[in-house]
């Protein structure tokens, strides 16, 4: 019994269209001890059906566990999306079986690796500048927050330690406390 409606099947083909790169999804799977990999696979077996640009390589867990660990999976059900014809690994993961809000999230993921499109082109219909909007859409929103780079180096933090000022708004305060602590920035240890 199929898990998608034809209706959901319908949408599915007509976001998948506008893919021009092939993704690779690797289904780290165990055939002992691992509740939703059966699911998992349906679900994956099913997207596979809606399009050519997806498919789908199974890998055992325990079988092939450095090559799971290369990717840093250390359990099953785990997804990872390789991109294009090269492969290439896009380093987004996912751990459980993609059911729920999470099956929006893999789709996606999907389709941003496998459609060509700019940054803003995607935020046009995912992206908001308002944290009070991630939560109106089913499958959340993508929250655009611009941070400002601060380019400093360990002989500028030197410098401003010798000099007696507080380096608190230049490095996260969990490193802040070890550089305070240890005494590892004072030119005289």
């Amino acid at each position: 019994m199929a898990l998608l409606s034809a209706t959901d099947q319908q949408a599915l083909r007509a976001a998948f269209a506008p893919m021009t790169r092939p993704v690779t999804i690797l289904f780290f799977t165990q055939a002992i001890g691992c509740e939703t990999c059966d699911e998992t696979q349906q679900i994956l077996r099913e997207i596979t059906d809606l399009t050519p640009q997806v498919t789908v390589e199974e890998v055992n867990l325990v079988l092939e566990g450095e090559r799971a660990a290369s990717y840093g999976i250390d359990r099953a059900p785990g997804l990872v999306l390789l991109a294009g014809d090269e492969k290439e690994d896009t380093r987004i993961r996912m751990l459980g079986a993609p059911a729920g809000y999470d099956f929006m999230s893999l789709i996606d993921a999907i389709l941003l690796k496998g459609v060509e499109m700019s940054r803003g082109e995607l935020m046009v219909d995912r992206g908001t500048g308002a944290v009070n909007e991630l939560h109106k859409s089913k499958a959340g929103r993508i929250y655009v927050h611009a941070v400002t780079q601060l380019e400093i180096s360990s002989t500028e933090l030197r410098q401003i330690i010798d000099a007696g000022r507080d380096p608190r708004f230049l490095v996260p305060d969990p490193v802040r406390d070890i550089i305070l602590e240890s005494g590892c920035y004072a030119r005289n240890r």
